[in-house]
């Protein structure tokens, strides 16, 4: 374990308790600041990532990453995928080591940004008709032309169950 991957270890250990199961840290006594007090959860939610993140001696953390340096000992160079999906449980039965292309893979709905509303499929104007397309190894699989976006969506699901070992769709 790299020295500050230690330190951070014992401030996390000493300043916070966390319960596997349910995945809520609290702080313990004595408290890092006189705002909070013994026992309180620790965390605040992000409106823009999900994220549950807490702050020790000064420095933003995801909880999910301290949720694993507490059970573990240190922190994984890949990234931590939430298994359900669910940015806030932090259970560590909930939670894997996963690089991002893997976690990738475990998206539920569309982005905002997405002009249907639906995982895989794009309007293709030219031939009026829904195209339903996957990536998977870095490589882009075209699925089809459906006549309804559901039809063209239900096959993105499908290979996507066949592909996506991390997905849970």
């Amino acid at each position: 374990m790299s020295d500050v991957n230690f330190t951070l270890y014992e401030d996390l250990r000493n300043a916070l308790k966390y319960v596997e199961k349910t995945g809520i840290f609290t702080w313990k006594d004595p408290v890092p600041c006189g705002r909070v007090k013994p026992g309180q959860v620790a965390g605040c939610l992000s409106k823009s990532t999900g994220y549950i993140y807490i702050r020790i001696k000064g420095r933003l953390y995801a909880a999910h990453r301290l949720a694993w340096l507490y059970v573990n000992g240190s922190l994984p160079n890949d990234g931590i995928d939430h298994i359900d999906g669910i940015k806030t449980n932090n259970s560590i039965s909930n939670l894997r080591i996963a690089p991002q292309v893997l976690n990738q893979q475990n998206l539920k709905k569309a982005k905002s940004h997405s002009s249907t509303g639906l995982l895989g499929i794009v309007l293709d104007k030219r031939r009026n008709k829904w195209r339903a397309e996957i990536q998977a190894n870095k490589k882009r699989s075209f699925l089809g032309y459906f006549a309804t976006k559901e039809e063209a969506h239900q096959a993105y699901i499908i290979a996507k169950r066949n592909l996506h070992a991390y997905g849970t769709l």
